[in-house]
């Protein structure tokens, strides 16, 4: 298996959204377009350890390439396929995808004005080729995850996945 490289660097708005959201005028409403303009103390960011990215980025460098040290075992990376879960094949149940298809832009805007509660966007699908965990989950194995995906959360707003290919219906 071919070593990928272990310098990826990736940055977080974290800390600027700390100091916006503790900012004297974003906190009493009286903010402009031109706030982050006049207020140029909220590039001042404050740095972090952030060890869970630390962590993350090192687990999934070891469950691609396996361990970088000698241990007694010799132990591999897992070569176990995820489980998936049972499909009961057929239609998948109607979702906005299907609204959009069938009403256009003008139905599809009726019925997400007129849908009661939150609407959700997954973004697993993207973040899975995108994230500190890219190139970890692979294509073939979301491919095998969207039936389920698509019969189980076809209520959802939208799904985001990487790349041009149509995964889901």
């Amino acid at each position: 298996m071919t070593k990928l490289c272990t310098s990826l660097h990736v940055q977080t708005n974290i800390p600027f959204l700390q100091n916006v959201l503790s900012n004297h005028q974003f906190l009493h409403s009286t903010v402009d377009t031109q706030f982050i303009d006049e207020n140029q103390e909220l590039f001042n960011l404050k740095p972090t350890q952030n060890r869970a990215q630390k962590l993350l980025h090192y687990l999934g460098h070891v469950m691609v390439n396996g361990p970088t040290t000698p241990i007694p075992v010799k132990a591999k990376p897992s070569s176990t396929d995820p489980v998936i879960p049972p499909v009961t094949m057929g239609e998948p149940p109607v979702g906005f995808r299907d609204v959009l298809l069938r009403d256009g832009p003008e139905g599809f805007a009726k019925a997400v004005r007129a849908h009661q509660g939150l609407l959700l966007m997954d973004t697993t699908f993207r973040d899975a080729h995108q994230s500190l965990l890219a190139t970890r989950v692979r294509t073939h194995d979301l491919k095998k995850i969207s039936p389920f995906v698509s019969h189980n959360f076809n209520n959802l707003f939208s799904l985001e996945n990487w790349g041009g290919k149509r995964m889901l219906r």
